[in-house]
């Protein structure tokens, strides 16, 4: 059965193994469905890597090419600014279900995947304003629009930087029914890792 979804651990441990991609450049990019993006990367010493991301739900590695009969604007705009462009760095943020490509032409980009909720693929220049995005999104606390500043989700609890205090705090203060829910939600492990912890 396909996944459905990342978890932010998971996120974690495959942005690790996507380290190999830093220095390789961005030769295509495909618009095959709505949701679904293909960058086409050519990586220091192993050649072209085929990355798919499924916005709102997870990226990897594939095998499998595939392009609409049309590219669309926002593939468009994104071939525009990103063409060529060199991966300088690679990461998630902080424990969000976040990825951020640093990318640099003639100026630094950064491309944006969020793996949550909806889920969004956003271009920003070097000062965090947005260019283009693959869905313009009102939250209470934040737009994803062109023009508008990228602001990042309010995130309540970074499990990357979490003292054992902090960590006894939550649990302490949680309303959750057990504590692999509040594993879960609270701290940000996801149901499976939750269980299993």
């Amino acid at each position: 059965m396909p996944k459905k979804s990342i978890s932010s651990l998971e996120l974690a441990a495959l942005v690790n193994e996507l380290q190999f991609l830093i220095n390789g450049k961005v030769s295509q990019i495909y618009h095959p469905e709505s949701k679904v993006l293909l960058l086409q990367l050519h990586a220091p010493r192993r050649g072209k890597q085929l990355l798919k991301v499924v916005s709102g739900k997870w990226l990897c590695l594939t095998q499998q090419k595939e392009s609409a009969l049309r590219p669309s604007g926002f593939c468009m705009q994104l071939r525009k600014y990103i063409d060529n462009a060199i991966i300088k760095n690679l990461y998630q943020h902080e424990s969000e279900r976040i990825v951020i490509f640093e990318l640099e032409k003639a100026e630094k980009y950064f491309l944006i995947i969020e793996l949550f909720s909806k889920g969004n693929v956003i271009l920003t220049d070097a000062k965090n304003i947005i260019i283009t995005a693959l869905e313009n999104q009102e939250w209470k606390d934040r737009t994803i629009k062109p023009k508008e500043k990228y602001v990042f989700p309010p995130l309540e609890i970074n499990w990357k930087e979490l003292s054992v205090k902090r960590l006894q705090e939550v649990l302490k203060k949680s309303q959750k029914r057990n504590l692999a829910t509040s594993l879960a939600t609270e701290i940000g492990l996801g149901g499976l890792y939750a269980e299993e912890l």
